[in-house]
């Protein structure tokens, strides 16, 4: 039961430090843009990921102080069978994944903020095809399975929650700003993609454009 819990726990430590390497390489790709910017948004917005992504850290590494003083006897531990637990090291691992595809279509497009600059391109490649937001489908997927990995209800009430409520500040405020930016173009790609899903309609449909 130790055994598993280390490995469960070093399983999501290099998981994380995938994601943390794939956002940091692409973050690189887009710092010489920076210049032709025009748009960024307000300060708070920033600060309030900022502070969710430092709170994730703090209290994940918590967790990992947990788990090596004293496994059987964690704080706000869940009884999840292992499968369960592996399954969160499989949706954490799909969410890798999906950044790495996502960031292969956005390309010096990414800001990890929301920020456009001159010559900014509306990408309807690889997962945007679909959904308009898959990278913050990838970060539910990277919250739940932390939280199923981990069996930990405070890391998971929290970065849940903690996430949603960004969410409903920020996504209102990127849709307004892509549809400003791109207009009746960014309307229409609306119209066919879901928002983290995919429209019931929105796979029929991009096969006809491609016929």
């Amino acid at each position: 039961m130790v055994l598993q819990e280390h490995l469960i726990m070093w399983t999501g430590c290099v998981l994380y430090v995938a994601f943390t390497l794939i956002r940091r390489h692409s973050s690189r790709r887009t710092r010489e843009a920076e210049a032709e910017l025009e748009y960024t948004e307000s300060k708070r917005g920033i600060d309030y990921l900022r502070y969710l992504i430092g709170y994730e850290v703090l209290t994940y590494a918590l967790y990992v102080v947990d788990v090596n003083v004293g496994p059987d006897r964690m704080i706000f531990q869940l009884s999840f069978p292992w499968w369960l637990r592996w399954t969160g090291a499989a949706l954490f691992a799909a969410a890798d994944l999906l950044f790495l595809q996502v960031h292969r279509h956005l390309g010096a497009n990414f800001y990890a903020n929301l920020k456009l600059r001159k010559g900014h391109e509306l990408v309807t490649t690889g997962p945007y095809r679909w959904v308009r937001h898959p990278m913050y489908l990838g970060l539910y997927l990277n919250h739940l399975g932390v939280f199923l990995l981990t069996a930990n209800w405070f890391i998971g009430a929290t970065w849940l929650v903690g996430f949603t409520l960004i969410m409903v500040y920020r996504l209102p405020r990127e849709e307004a700003m892509m549809l400003g930016k791109f207009g009746a173009e960014y309307e229409l790609y609306r119209k066919r993609t879901g928002r983290f899903l995919p429209a019931p309609w929105a796979a029929g449909t991009a096969r006809r454009q491609n016929a």
